[in-house]
């Protein structure tokens, strides 16, 4: 079953790919056809997820409306290509495991059977080479046997695996009504049991329970003469049986099936029937291909994973870009106040910043904010849009500021910048202590190592010195 879906998934998938280059990618000459198939899925992927993909690619760097597009396209390509082809190849792994022999084993050593398994029997072959003869015959490697400790070990193994089996479907020892389960082996089919009843009218030594000649209750002793080939134990216990006749169908089945287990445990196989009185029986048949299956969903779920990582790795550029410049906040307001307080224009003063300091992002923004200007932009919307694109709040607040106070005169502006000034170098001390916190918190779990190292050098002698 997993082959054919396999396979039917890898069909699709090279339809489609076919199909996308030919009709739907502006990729056509490309001769990659899942690079298409990638193209063709991006296009259509929801503009909600296209939009917040956006915004995370537009914090990373400067980018105007025509780049910022094809860089998210560019990146959401790439990303599903990738996890196209990784599907690809987890569907046709999965597709070759469904071809896969079993293995098979080739030596000269023949491995015994363990303890109480059946004998191998193999065909050895004898070449005498002096008078030219081939000879072959059967060899039984009968199974290893138990040494007197590893018997008493496993009889008490036994005892506790009777303990838990022994009352079958009866609640407690006190109130028995159902059949017992006397295992005559034990689970590795070496060890035998012959049971042994007080009372064989009642509780016989096959572990059936007969209540109708119970008045109220017996106590009945059961005995078990544990043995092998070479060794003998003995367990015992004690059983109260009640009387009691309402027993259903179905748990009339299920003690059947109890006895023909275990009657059949010296069996190379147990047969099933088909039907107990009125109830029907029925194996429940484990599918053969739950592994692949298992391997399918575990590839699926990496390859989600993998696809996460992704987004995730993209928002951590844009959030390490929002802390540079959130470092860089309070030197631009203190240098923006100094230029407008000696006279210099908005523009003016802006131009100075990027010409004097040497930082990457703010320099970019505020470059392309400038051109905008020159472009024919208000100045005002285009301020705003400088404190949209900076991503921070100081940013943005300091931005509104500006352009309000362009839209409505400069009068008051010297006079917000200096509040402005102070309200960053209080932000910049908060951002520094946080760091701090930060940075102790990561020292916390080597500090704890150390001392639990510490503790174990001065308390081990101590304990040592107890002995």
């Amino acid at each position: 079953m997993v082959r054919y879906i396999t396979l039917a998934i890898l069909l699709i998938i090279c339809i489609l790919a076919m199909i996308s280059r030919k009709y739907y990618s502006k990729y056509k000459a490309l001769k990659n056809p899942f690079w298409c198939l990638a193209d063709m899925i991006t296009e259509n992927l929801p503009g909600q997820w296209k939009s917040k993909v956006s915004e995370s690619v537009r914090r990373t760097d400067t980018y105007n409306v025509q780049k910022l597009k094809e860089k998210t396209d560019d990146w959401l390509i790439k990303l599903v290509y990738k996890i196209l082809m990784m599907t690809v190849l987890l569907v046709a792994l999965t597709f070759v495991l469904t071809f896969a022999p079993e293995a098979k084993e080739d030596s000269q050593k023949l491995k015994r059977p363990g303890v109480g398994s059946l004998s191998n029997h193999e065909e050895i072959e004898l070449l005498d080479k002096a008078n030219n003869k081939k000879e072959s015959f059967e060899l039984e490697v009968h199974s290893r046997e138990y040494t007197e400790e590893e018997f008493k070990e496993k009889a008490e193994q036994f005892k506790k695996e009777i303990d838990k089996e022994i009352l079958g479907k009866n609640r407690s020892a006190d109130e028995v009504i159902y059949d017992l389960v006397l295992p005559k082996k034990d689970k590795t089919g070496t060890l035998k049991a012959e049971w042994e009843s007080s009372m064989p009218t009642i509780v016989s030594t096959e572990g059936k329970v007969e209540t109708k000649s119970v008045n109220a209750s017996e106590k009945v002793s059961i005995k078990a003469v544990i043995s092998d080939e070479n060794y003998r134990d003995t367990y015992e216990t004690e059983i109260t049986v009640i009387k009691d006749n309402n027993i259903s169908d179905s748990e009339k089945a299920k003690l059947e099936m109890l006895e023909i287990e275990v009657d059949s445990r010296s069996e190379k196989e147990l047969l099933i029937p088909e039907k107990i009185g009125d109830i029907e029986v029925k194996r429940v048949v484990e599918d053969n291909n739950k592994k692949i299956w298992e391997f399918l969903v575990f590839g699926t779920l990496i390859i989600g994973l993998w696809g996460y990582y992704g987004l995730y790795k993209l928002k951590e550029r844009g959030r390490k870009r929002e802390e540079e410049l959130e470092e860089q906040y309070y030197g631009f307001v203190n240098r923006m106040n100094i230029y407008i307080g000696a006279g210099l224009t908005i523009q003016n003063s802006l131009k100075t910043i990027i010409k004097n300091r040497n930082t990457k992002y703010l320099n970019d923004e505020i470059t392309y904010t400038l051109n905008r200007i020159k472009s024919g932009e208000p100045e005002a919307k285009a301020y705003i849009e400088l404190g949209k694109n900076l991503g921070t709040e100081e940013y943005t607040k300091l931005m509104s500021l500006i352009s309000q106070n362009l839209e409505y005169g400069n009068s008051n502006l010297i006079k917000l910048m200096d509040s402005e000034v102070k309200l960053s170098f209080y932000l910049k001390k908060e951002n520094i202590r946080k760091k701090g916190e930060k940075a102790s918190e990561k020292l916390i779990f080597p500090t704890l190592i150390l001392m639990f190292v510490v503790m174990v050098i001065v308390m081990y002698p101590a304990f040592v010195g107890m002995n």
